[in-house]
Formats: C-alpha cells, sequence, structure tokens
C-alpha cells in the first residue's frame, strides 16, 4: 500500500494521542499481502522524528485499545527474533465490518495475516504461550489461536524443515550424510560459538546441507568424489576453515561469478 487510513474509531478517539493516530496510519500504509507490517520501531522513528521509546509507547497505547495484534517471536533461547503488527477490524466492541474473531477482553480481532519477517522493540514482556504455532509451507506462524486479551502474543521459532531431494536413493544419502556429518563435527570442535553441539537436530541445516551437495553433484556435475575430498580439504585450510560454516552455501554464487565451491576446488586443487 502506499496511502494510510485512520479509521473515524481511532481518530475521533479522545484518549488516543496524535502520534498514536499517524503511528497507525503508517502501520496500514506498510501492510505485505498478508495485511501484516512489518516495520520496526527505527522506522517510525525516522519517519516521524520520535525516540524509539516514544514510538514504543504510541504502538502499546494502540495494542492496548485492540486496534493492532502484535506478534513477537522468540527464538529457541527465547530472545526476541521477530514482530508483526496487523490492524484490528474490531475495536473496544465497535463493529466496522468484516468476519472476525473474538479477542477476549471485550474486544475483537481480525483474522490475521502469517507474520512476515521483521524486527523490533518488545513493548512489555509476557509469558510464552503453552500453544506453539505450525507453520505452512511459506515458513510462516499459522496457529492462530494463541493470544491474550491485551492484543499481544508470543509465539516460539519453529524452523521449515527441509526434507531431503527425493531423487537421492539410500547408497547416495549414506554417502552424502557421512560428508555433511564429518564437516559439521570438525566445525563443530573448532567454533563451538557458532556450530552447536545440537547441530545434527537441525534438519533445516543437515537436510539442507545434503540437498546442496546432491545438486553440486548431480546439477553443476561435479565428481562425488571430488566433493567429498575437497570439502574434507576445507576445514583444515586457514582461510577456507573460518569462511565455511555451514555447506548450503556452497552453490552460491562469488563475486568473481564462480560458485562457492568452485573457487574452493580451484584452491584445493593447487
Amino acid at each position: 500500500m502506499f496511502m494510510g487510513y485512520i479509521p473515524i474509531h481511532i481518530r475521533h478517539n479522545p484518549d488516543i494521542t496524535p502520534l498514536s493516530k499517524v503511528v497507525y496510519a503508517e502501520i496500514t500504509a506498510n501492510l505485505d499481502e498478508k495485511g501484516v507490517c512489518i516495520k520496526a520501531n527505527s522506522h517510525f522513528s525516522k519517519v516521524f522524528g520520535a525516540s524509539k521509546q516514544t514510538i514504543s509507547k504510541a504502538i502499546t497505547q494502540l495494542r492496548e485499545n485492540n486496534f493492532i495484534g502484535v506478534i513477537i517471536e522468540r527464538d529457541d533461547d527465547y530472545k526476541f527474533k521477530k514482530r508483526y503488527i496487523t490492524p484490528l477490524q474490531f475495536a473496544s466492541g465497535v463493529n466496522v465490518g468484516g468476519d472476525s474473531q473474538k479477542f477476549g477482553g471485550g474486544g475483537y480481532r481480525q483474522k490475521t495475516g502469517y507474520p512476515q519477517k521483521g524486527d523490533a522493540v518488545i513493548d512489555e514482556k509476557v509469558p510464552l504461550s503453552d500453544v506453539e504455532p505450525t507453520l505452512d509451507d511459506g515458513g510462516y506462524a499459522k496457529n492462530d489461536e494463541a493470544y491474550y486479551s491485551n492484543n499481544i502474543t508470543y509465539i516460539k521459532h519453529i524452523p521449515v524443515v527441509e526434507n531431503y531431494n527425493k531423487n537421492i536413493n539410500e547408497k547416495q544419502l549414506a554417502f552424502l550424510k557421512n560428508i555433511v556429518a564429518d564437516f559439521y563435527k570438525t566445525q563443530h570442535k573448532k567454533y563451538p560459538n557458532i556450530i552447536k553441539s545440537d547441530w545434527h537436530k537441525d534438519h533445516s541445516l543437515t537436510h539442507g546441507s545434503v540437498n546442496t551437495l546432491y545438486d553440486l553433484i548431480k546439477i553443476d556435475e561435479w565428481n562425488e568424489l571430488k566433493v567429498r575430498d575437497t570439502i574434507r580439504w576445507a576445514v583444515t585450510d586457514e582461510f577456507w576453515g573460518k569462511n565455511i560454516q555451514s555447506l548450503k552455501t556452497l552453490r552460491n554464487k562469488s563475486k568473481n561469478g564462480n560458485s562457492k565451491f568452485a573457487n574452493l576446488y580451484l584452491k584445493f586443487d593447487k
């Protein structure tokens, strides 16, 4: 959207500050295709020339008056990860049209779009819900039932699991999994703060790594033994050992136009 709007029940509300009203307008002007605003407090601060703390108060006021819904996503360590803001169709029991879901506490909420990527300052702390969201194919939080009466929801990040390429047979899978295991075990010993001890539980990492190696062999036509030996050498090299922390990036293009693996192999071959 290119234009924001302020509904009459917000525009004429004497309890809402002028700043909160224009912040609402800016939220609606920045909704994505799913009806979710992902802008950080720093964005609103720059637009209105106000501090992040002042913006946070404005967003809190909108939320506490049931004009917006806020979802805060946390990682496995319960640290802030993302924020999603959705304007609500109903506020303080005033029906402004459309289907809705009861939000609790007398207010109502519009069925929100799935969260998108974003960042922001958390307005206040609320215990994490016991209800963890599932994910659709796009990686968005799909469970819309874990919420609180003050329009703030806390969800735990659940990574999208990447499945193995269906064309990989059992013999190929065993070969590729050994390469992946050797790589991450070695890198964990050298860089424990980057590669965690439970790396093997991250299926997005392990499955994605296997798929990348398979694509190197089948699509890019690298010999499987050269792929294995090059990666084994890479973890021993001072430069490459530091610069390859994930096998999933090996097919990414470098500045010279080659894939990262191609540059790695040229160094190994010398």
